[in-house]
């Protein structure tokens, strides 16, 4: 019953911040859940449910990134492959490791693997929440298709990390 109720208490939590984003709509929708968020967090209450990951990705993540990337111009992604396999794959492992390492300079108690794969989840950025933030900026069109397709991909990329 308690999953229940927790998954009922985000789920109006994510309610009321699509409301406060169409009311104040300068602000981005991803702001609004990241501070609701936090006040959850900080309420004394323990908010308590388990979920099988490789459900998660099936049906939340696997659903996201195909609604994502049926937006996305396939001529775009083929035209700037080089520059957003580059930011995808290339970046990411790079800041994998040096993220992963300086994490664990700084908390020498944890262990590398673990610095790894902390850094692996905080290192590439998501698509909804690059269009998210993005929404309603003028940038170059190049720019937005490079930072669409390696949002896109690192979504992947990120998922593979962490399982290894």
């Amino acid at each position: 019953m308690s999953t229940l109720v927790t998954l009922l208490g985000l789920l109006v939590c994510t309610k009321i911040s699509t409301v406060f984003s169409k009311k104040w709509s300068n602000i981005p929708l991803a702001i609004y859940q990241i501070v609701l968020g936090i006040i959850l967090s900080i309420l004394p209450f323990k908010l308590s449910f388990s979920f099988n990951p490789e459900i998660f990705v099936i049906c939340i993540i696997a659903p996201l990134l195909f609604s994502e990337g049926q937006n996305v111009s396939r001529k775009e992604l083929l035209e700037l492959r080089k520059p957003i396999l580059l930011l995808a794959f290339g970046l990411v492992l790079i800041t994998v490791f040096a993220g992963g390492i300086f994490i664990h300079f700084l908390i020498p108690r944890m262990p590398l693997s673990v610095s790894l794969a902390l850094a692996a989840v905080i290192s590439s950025t998501d698509l909804v929440a690059v269009k998210s933030i993005t929404q309603g900026l003028n940038f170059p069109k190049n720019m937005m298709s490079i930072l669409e397709g390696e949002s896109l991909l690192n979504d992947d990329d990120r998922i593979i990390n962490i399982m290894e």
